[in-house]
């Protein structure tokens, strides 16, 4: 359950061939760089098991990547602007193997569960 006003969304599509190693970045160093910024509360990542690509984003012949979405809890918008989040910021040396689109929302302070 997300309990923050504000989300931080980062969709990534990451090729097939770097794909292991991309996921052992992002849990090992990515999320722990990510959460040790002012604002940051924590985060989920999310999978697409089907091979494809995120919504919007074109298909490069011979990818067969899957698309991950992490989902960040933060204070607020300006999180994003700090030094802190500027300076970790993108994909190290995956960058021209992943595709990616980041979002900030704001909850809209709904709650619906089955009855």
């Amino acid at each position: 359950m997300i309990t923050s006003e504000w989300i931080l969304v980062v969709t990534a599509d990451v090729d097939a061939e770097i794909e292991a190693d991309w996921n052992v970045w992002y849990d090992t160093v990515h999320v722990p760089d990510a959460l040790a910024c002012p604002g940051v509360r924590n985060c989920v990542r999310l999978l697409d098991e089907r091979p494809g690509r995120v919504r919007g984003m074109q298909a490069r012949p011979g990818d067969g990547g899957r698309a991950y979405i992490t989902i960040y809890e933060i204070d607020g918008p300006q999180v994003v602007e700090t030094p802190e989040f500027q300076a970790m910021r993108g994909w190290a040396h995956f960058s021209d193997k992943v595709r990616s689109t980041t979002r900030t929302y704001r909850t809209h302070r709904r709650e619906f569960q089955r009855k």
